[in-house]
């Protein structure tokens, strides 16, 4: 969320990026409230080229990511997931009206795949664990609906990558049910990389330290390579080898 939000920061140049860089250090100064700072913010950012026609609510959402106040980031995620908000959790956005219609996630998901484009990045939906919805026909059909949804958002914002896991079972169930234009970007572009069941400790480290350094740095602590996977006992991992 802040590391999206940070590519403001890019195409901003001074004094916009140091009022922006204020605002994420939360060490902003303005005569109005919060909520003033950040329209005013967001108003000089719609003047740079490539954000003249972003959708102004969704960029003062991406300048509130920038803070880092949990109760700010609590009503941001929020309004990234297309959930409806309270009047209280709708303050700390400045009261952003959420968007909550049907086809609002798709829009949601293509508006931030379009923001990573225009600054340098691409983004990555992770869709995970698919197969922990089950295994019955309704469960094929979320697959097949999900599919569908992430075959609109890469085949529309082309910086856009998404990444499906899941048991080979419930793949070799819904495959039926899938087109063919999804079924070649499923298995030829790339091919698809298939995962042995049993994994060794190393692999396991890895894995978790990756994790481990990235929640260490958004809490503002320093992860130590040399414990790697700290504080979790090595114990614990080892028995999940093999």
């Amino acid at each position: 969320r802040r590391e999206l939000a940070s590519g403001l920061l890019r195409l901003a140049r001074p004094p916009l990026r140091e009022r922006l860089e204020r605002l994420a250090d939360d060490a902003w100064e303005a005569r109005g409230s919060l909520a003033d700072h950040v329209n005013e913010l967001v108003n000089d950012l719609l003047r740079i080229a490539e954000l003249e026609s972003f959708d102004r609510d969704l960029l003062r959402i991406l300048v509130y990511a920038l803070r880092p106040d949990p109760r700010t980031t609590s009503s941001v995620y929020r309004y990234l997931r297309c959930e409806d908000m309270n009047a209280h959790d709708r303050h700390w956005i400045g009261n952003i009206t959420p968007r909550t219609r049907d086809d609002d996630p798709h829009w949601m998901i293509r508006s931030l795949a379009w923001f990573a484009a225009v600054t340098q990045r691409a983004l990555v939906v992770m869709v995970d664990q698919v197969d922990l919805a089950g295994f019955e026909a309704d469960s094929t059909k979320i697959f097949r609906r999900a599919i569908d949804a992430l075959y609109r958002i890469v085949s529309e914002i082309p910086s856009a990558v998404a990444v499906v896991a899941c048991l080979s079972d419930l793949y070799s169930a819904a495959r039926a049910d899938l087109n063919r234009p999804a079924l070649d970007r499923l298995e030829k572009a790339p091919p698809i990389a298939r995962l042995q069941i049993n994994r060794s400790y190393a692999e396991i480290e890895a894995v978790v330290a990756r994790r481990l350094s990235w929640l260490f740095a958004e809490h503002g602590t320093v992860h130590r390579p040399e414990q790697p996977v700290y504080p979790i006992p090595e114990s614990e991992l080892r028995q999940q080898e093999n």
